[in-house]
């Protein structure tokens, strides 16, 4: 039994017929065919959907596009969520498919909080690696004795967290590379590598 995001992403992929990770127009046509007939009862909402096909103006729709769609038109995927319950309803009913559901939520918690607590853990091994340091630049009997230089230290202690690092990263390098396209007058990445290298 899908959720909710499974089934988008089951949708997505079923649709996205080359597998280049974006619903093109075509595709887009298909599908609403397929899921909506080609019977013209929702043609109203289909021309709706299809206006409201390319959001950021790319030609192509993202996943989080498919998303921001279905949120918008939750009646173009209606018919695979019924699809979804009869399938549940007729094999092994709904109270068991509604047990199963929550055991997998169950599971998605547990890894997550896992995560949770292994980050934390990282986090603190490095602050436990930082004291150790610290007790050795100090000296061991300097280290329990003097209280106020000990604090000192703990104080400065600074916990480095790979995920926040690698995002500031990333946005570092993309602020720089808006800036030289700005500082270029427009030209092409490839221009500003090529002036940039020569």
């Amino acid at each position: 039994m899908f959720g909710k995001i499974d089934l988008l992403k089951f949708c997505f992929y079923i649709f996205d017929k080359d597998k280049n990770g974006y619903i093109e127009e075509d595709e887009l046509h298909c599908l609403i065919d397929v899921l909506q007939g080609d019977g013209g009862g929702y043609s109203n909402t289909k021309q709706a959907i299809l206006g409201a096909f390319d959001g950021d103006g790319d030609g192509k729709m993202s996943f989080p596009e498919f998303c921001q769609l279905h949120a918008k038109y939750p009646q173009m995927l209606h018919p695979a969520f019924r699809i979804q319950d009869s399938i549940c309803q007729r094999t092994m009913g709904n109270n068991w498919w509604a047990t199963k559901k929550d055991t997998f939520h169950k599971a998605r918690e547990k890894d997550k909080s896992d995560a949770s607590k292994a980050k934390q853990a990282e986090l603190q091994a490095q602050i436990d690696r930082q004291k150790r340091q610290i007790r050795r630049k100090m000296g061991t009997l300097n280290y329990y004795l003097n209280c106020a230089a000990r604090r000192r230290y703990v104080d400065a202690i600074v916990v480095v967290d790979k995920d926040v690092e690698a995002a500031k990263l990333a946005k570092a390098k993309s602020d720089e590379l808006a800036k030289q396209v700005s500082l270029f007058g427009g030209l092409s990445v490839v221009g500003c590598m090529w002036l940039r290298c020569g």
